[in-house]
């Protein structure tokens, strides 16, 4: 896959097609930051969730006067 890539690559800069291009790969490159982007938002939010909601506990626990025995 990688060599068919290079080649690709290796072809279009050959015969200068480099500016027929360019508009689609920008595309294709602006929808994968978008989905890097929500991947990343999504992956901080679920990794700090626990401590959010850990948070409560530890602010309202010691104030309130709840005996086990």
């Amino acid at each position: 896959k990688t060599n068919e890539l290079l080649r690709g690559i290796k072809l279009l800069k050959l015969y200068a097609w480099e500016h027929i291009f360019c508009s689609s790969v920008e595309e294709t490159r602006g929808k994968e930051l978008t989905s890097l982007q929500t991947f990343a938002l999504y992956t901080s939010v679920s990794s700090k969730t626990p401590q959010l909601l850990l948070l409560p506990q530890i602010i309202i626990g010691p104030t309130e006067n709840n005996h086990v025995c």
